[in-house]
């Protein structure tokens, strides 16, 4: 009697077992089925009505280039009390034209110190600081002048403060 027991014991554990694995065969098959071998959808965008559109190449290769960085630059006073812009350029630029993504790395010590070099110029106390619609517009100009492979459109700001 003891034995008939342990045998229906055992034959549970083999069902178990069995089911166990069942389940992680399932699960790798529907994972790699799931990686590698369904087709990838496009992305999707919603327009104006919530009517999804696929995205067109042009606008997914937009990209922010914000290699340039947080820059602390020290500015020039008349009383001698120390005033320092903290400034963070960014633009946008089509990453698809490899030529100029390429560019952009290879100047990034040219835009820094263009940046620096202008900004360190400029009084603390000078009006055209307050400006910088006029600060984007003339740096702007300023990295443009040392792309060869192409050009910014827009210049931005995400840092822009002054500490006295």
């Amino acid at each position: 009697m003891k034995n008939a027991g342990k045998s229906k014991f055992y034959s549970m554990d083999k069902i178990l077992f069995i089911i166990l694995l069942a389940l992680i065969l399932i699960v790798a098959v529907v994972s790699v089925w799931a990686l590698l071998i369904r087709p990838r959808a496009a992305p999707q965008n919603p327009d104006a009505n919530g009517i999804e559109q696929p995205e067109t190449e042009a606008a997914s290769s937009i990209k922010t280039f914000n290699g340039i960085g947080r820059l602390r630059v020290p500015l020039k006073t008349d009383s001698g009390a120390e005033s320092t812009l903290i400034i963070s350029p960014v633009f946008l630029y089509n990453s698809a034209d490899r030529a100029l993504t390429e560019e952009l790395a290879a100047r990034l010590r040219d835009f820094r110190k263009i940046t620096q070099d202008y900004l360190a110029s400029i009084p603390a106390n000078d009006p055209q600081l307050s400006d910088d619609d006029l600060l984007k517009e003339i740096l702007l100009e300023r990295y443009n002048a040392v792309l060869r492979l192409g050009h910014i459109e827009s210049l931005y700001f995400t840092d822009f403060m002054i500490i006295n």
